[in-house]
């Protein structure tokens, strides 16, 4: 019997032990820096600027977190009607009049190149007709912790270049990979928690394959041509700070936990914070000769 007890006792012991790995691997810390950042608002931008927007017409193709930002944003314009964007659901422009901001679900997640491919499809069939201003953005999930940020960064440079050789008088705006956070509760968290232990990849690889990204395509095109930073932007907290997680020897920015309810999508607070700022850009992009909205 003495031996059963000390069976029992080793299978308590293994088992409050894994049980301490993981919530020690689940609740790695998530710091925060360089707060008191204040994002602009609508209101700092001159009213001039919205109606040479309201002149122009916007394609933006996405999957479902873009979904979020253009719900967001039909909440942000009916709240500033003299913003004159409307929203359409469509990727045909032809006899179309000014002031549209067309939107549609293009390629497969998981499947990064199909949307590079059918953006491009769109713009070109609607060549003659197409919109001044034009953004794609992937999704958090065609970029995992075994993807090559580096192959997709040249895939994407590659065809916009021959987009702005074919099609010029289209303003292109380039768009960084949304991230992820831990969600919160114990349930999420212990899920990552196992990851880490499995050696199975986790949040933090993910994040990071995207940041690598990120980073390639503001070196590319910051201060040369229109960007539009959603990872900057979930990686702000509420209070202006920059959450992110030391992964081996870099920062990698992580989306706030107040943002998202399962740790990539857009909640209410997220998807109109976003999209406000997808305007500012969008009414810079428009007015490029001007000094940028701040």
């Amino acid at each position: 019997m003495k031996w059963m007890w000390l069976v029992v006792l080793i299978g308590v012991v293994l088992t409050v032990g894994v049980c301490m790995l993981i919530l020690l691997s689940s609740t790695a810390l998530v710091e925060t820096e360089n707060c008191g950042r204040e994002l602009p608002s609508v209101d700092s931008v001159p009213s001039s600027r919205w109606d040479v927007l309201g002149g122009k017409n916007v394609f933006f193709g996405h999957q479902s977190v873009g979904q979020n930002m253009v719900v967001g944003l039909s909440e942000i314009l009916d709240e500033n009607p003299e913003i004159k964007l409307k929203i359409v659901e469509s990727t045909e422009f032809n006899g179309v009049a000014s002031g549209n901001f067309f939107h549609g679900k293009i390629g497969q997640n998981t499947r990064p190149v199909s949307k590079i491919e059918a953006f491009s499809e769109i713009l070109t069939t609607n060549e003659g007709k197409t919109p001044e201003i034009a953004l794609v953005k992937f999704c958090y999930v065609d970029l995992m912790a075994r993807s090559d940020p580096v192959e997709l960064f040249e895939a994407y440079t590659t065809a916009m270049e021959a987009l702005r050789k074919r099609i010029p008088e289209i303003v292109f705006i380039h768009v960084t990979i949304p991230i992820e956070s831990v969600s919160r509760g114990a349930k999420n968290m212990t899920k990552e928690g196992v990851k880490k232990v499995l050696r199975l990849p986790a949040v933090d690889e993910r994040n990071l394959v995207r940041h690598r990204y990120n980073q390639m395509l503001r070196s590319r095109y910051e201060g040369k041509e229109p960007i539009f930073d959603i990872a900057r932007l979930e990686s702000t907290d509420p209070q202006g700070c920059t959450v992110f997680r030391t992964v081996g020897s870099e920062e990698v920015p992580f989306m706030d936990a107040s943002y998202t309810a399962d740790g990539g999508h857009l909640n209410k607070l997220a998807r109109k914070r976003i999209a406000e700022q997808l305007l500012i850009v969008l009414a810079n992009a428009a007015s490029p000769s001007e000094s940028p909205a701040s």
